[in-house]
Formats: C-alpha cells, sequence, structure tokens
C-alpha cells in the first residue's frame, strides 16, 4: 500500500514595509549602510535629490561632491553607535547663528516628509534623547584625521566657513560625548541637568579651545542626605559679576557668576520634607551655594585671576 506524502503548503510572508512620515520604498536591514549622494549642505541650495532617509540606519553613508562621509546618531558605552531613529527623513545642512562667531557653526539634520525643500521652514531639527539638536560640530569636522574630512572640504568649497578659522581649530580630538555642551562666548545660554554630578563645557574662541568642569551644583554634603536633593533641567548663562566689590580695572581678568535663566523641566524635591539647606534654583536669579561652614548661602563665583585648574579655561572668553 503507498503511503500518501502530505505537502504543506507553501506559507508567504508579506515583506514589511516602512510606516514613515512619507509614502517611500522599503528600508533595507537596520544596520547596514546606505550610499546616498547629496550636492550641498547650503540650506539656500537644496534640492529634491538632497533628500535623504536614514531611519533605522547605524551608520549611514553618504557622497558629496568632495568625497564619501560616515557618521551616526549617536555612540554609548554598551552600544557603540546606536541607529537613526525612525521617520529620520530630510535634508543635511549647516547651520550657524549669527550672533555667536564663525567656529560656532554645525550640520545639522532637518526633519521633513518629502523631498521638498520648500518644507525646510515648516520643518523640525532631529534631536538626541535629551531633546538637544543632533550635531556634527565643527570642531569634529576641523579634525583632519576624522571621518568628516569630505564634510569640511564641502563647507570650505561652498564658503560656509570660513578656512582660518576652521584650520585654527584642526588640534583636537574629533569625537565628543552626543550630550557635550559647547559655548563660544562669555554670555551664551547652555543647558544642564542638575543632577548630573560632572558637566563638561567645550570652550571654542576664534583661535582656541578648552574645557571648564562644572561639579556637584547643587548637592547636599550633609551625611544623612549624601545626594542631590532636586531634580531638573536649567537653562544657565555666565555673567561678569554685577557685585561693586568685584569690580576690577582692565586688563585684570574679572569675577564670573552663574545666573539661572530659565527652568526648562521643573524643580522637583526628592528628599521627603527636605529642609531647604542647599537653595531652590529660582528663575532669572544667581545660582548660589552654601559657605564652607554651610551657615549661610552665597553666590557661585570663578575668579579668574586666580581660577582652580577647572575653571581655567573660561579665560579664553574674556581675552
Amino acid at each position: 500500500m503507498l503511503a500518501l506524502v502530505l505537502r504543506r503548503p507553501a506559507i508567504r510572508f508579506a515583506r514589511l514595509y516602512s510606516t514613515c512620515i512619507a509614502d517611500t520604498p522599503p528600508l533595507k536591514e537596520p544596520g547596514k549602510r546606505m550610499s546616498r549622494k547629496i550636492q550641498t549642505l547650503n540650506r539656500d541650495l537644496l534640492t529634491a535629490s538632497d533628500f535623504l532617509d536614514l531611519s533605522q540606519i547605524r551608520e549611514p553613508a553618504i557622497k558629496l561632491p568632495t568625497g564619501s562621509a560616515r557618521f551616526a546618531y549617536l555612540a554609548t558605552k554598551i552600544h557603540k553607535k546606536k541607529p537613526f531613529p525612525p521617520n529620520t527623513r530630510g535634508f543635511l545642512y549647516w547651520h550657524h547663528d549669527p550672533s555667536l562667531p564663525p567656529t560656532a557653526g554645525e550640520i545639522r539634520f532637518r526633519l521633513v516628509p518629502e523631498p521638498d525643500p520648500t518644507l525646510f521652514a515648516s520643518g523640525t531639527d532631529l534631536l538626541y534623547p535629551n531633546a538637544v539638536p543632533w550635531t556634527i560640530h565643527i570642531l569634529s569636522l576641523a579634525c583632519s584625521n576624522s571621518d568628516y574630512a569630505s564634510m569640511k572640504a564641502q563647507l570650505i568649497a561652498e564658503r560656509l566657513v570660513d578656512t582660518a578659522s576652521i584650520e585654527s581649530l584642526d588640534k583636537g580630538t574629533p569625537r565628543h560625548k552626543w550630550y557635550s555642551i559647547f559655548i563660544h562666548k562669555l554670555d551664551q545660554p547652555f543647558e544642564l541637568d542638575i543632577t548630573r554630578h560632572f558637566s563638561v563645557i567645550r570652550i571654542i574662541s576664534r583661535t582656541r579651545s578648552g574645557k571648564v568642569y562644572l561639579r556637584t551644583l547643587l548637592y547636599d554634603w550633609r551625611a544623612f542626605v549624601k545626594g542631590f536633593p532636586y531634580t531638573g533641567r536649567i537653562l544657565f548663562r555666565f555673567e561678569l559679576s554685577p557685585f561693586p566689590e568685584h569690580a576690577r580695572p582692565a586688563p585684570r581678568p574679572p569675577i564670573i557668576v552663574l545666573r539661572i535663566l530659565k527652568i526648562l523641566i521643573p524643580i522637583k524635591i526628592i528628599p521627603p520634607q527636605y529642609d531647604m539647606y542647599v537653595p531652590m534654583p529660582v528663575e532669572g536669579a544667581l545660582l548660589e551655594k552654601k559657605t564652607p561652614c554651610g551657615l549661610n548661602n552665597r553666590v557661585f563665583t570663578i575668579d579668574l585671576e586666580r581660577p582652580p585648574k577647572c575653571h581655567r579655561d573660561l579665560n579664553i572668553l574674556v581675552e
């Protein structure tokens, strides 16, 4: 008796398609490099052919008239490179705030749903997880041994950057943390998470760069607390001290204070029934800290005539 051989019906799976902003062809698998060709980084000269889809790509490669470049969304200690978020579609472009020095420029990514440059103004910039714009900073672009050499050459070819300024920065490392803070003039606002033990602020002038370290600004050192009493995110600014007793004639270096410009994420008290030993930040006020004996509050100051090593590079912005 012949045995009956039953054949299983072939099962065909439908190919998954992206459900991103625009109706575009399916994406390649996450993590695979995709080559894209663009003609400009000048936002005023963008065309439909400069439109890029970087969604879920770990390390996209692009082709410019000056060569090829690779870049990533961000890198972490656990995962070396994280892919770009879904719906990362739009245009790479050069961004520079005209109120800042030429060394304050950066490449950003403007999100738009379709390959239409007229949508640029209504679009928004791609953000990091901390809601700060994603960038390739000029300090990274300036390093000739970086992956961004062709981007640097493109910016110079399009006269978007001053050659002398960018060449003067070609000394440091091209790698920076994705949450790095850059300031280019003394009164330039910057954001800080007040629960960070250690914040690095990169100082960049037209000819020099350096670092300033801010440690435990609002930390309560008492043995029964030993921690940050508040959470929140604040927009700060360095300023020349407004107090008459701090006034100095040039060329003596000034005394600097830290102004709380705006509370971006509301301040919340962590310890129950906290006694406000560490003063709560107040919008518009100068930052205050406890005196060494812990009895009184005093304005946080940095004396640039004899600064500690962690604050010394602030002198770059008052030269």
